[in-house]
């Protein structure tokens, strides 16, 4: 690793913060183990591109409008989603 990289993200949690639809942007962050995305005010549909974060193992999506399905390819070990 360089003196000044970081390495890369595994865990992102953020609540009461984000608004409007699914951020794109954290879909580019693949090696994420743990997604919290907690009474964010999202809507909207649930980005079928979500089935790249193959290293979840915990998902949390509560108290948001997010709608329709996806497909995760990975070994989820908690899913929240109500």
């Amino acid at each position: 690793m360089e003196k000044n990289s970081c390495p890369p993200l595994s865990f992102l949690e953020t609540h009461d913060d984000t608004t409007g639809r699914f951020p794109l942007q954290i879909l580019d962050l693949t090696r994420l183990t743990h997604l919290t995305l907690y009474s964010c005010g999202m809507t909207g549909p649930i980005p079928p591109d979500i089935s790249k974060l193959r290293s979840l193992i915990v998902l949390t999506l509560t108290s948001n409008r997010l709608t329709g399905s996806f497909y995760i390819k990975t070994n989820i070990w908690h899913l929240y989603l109500s």
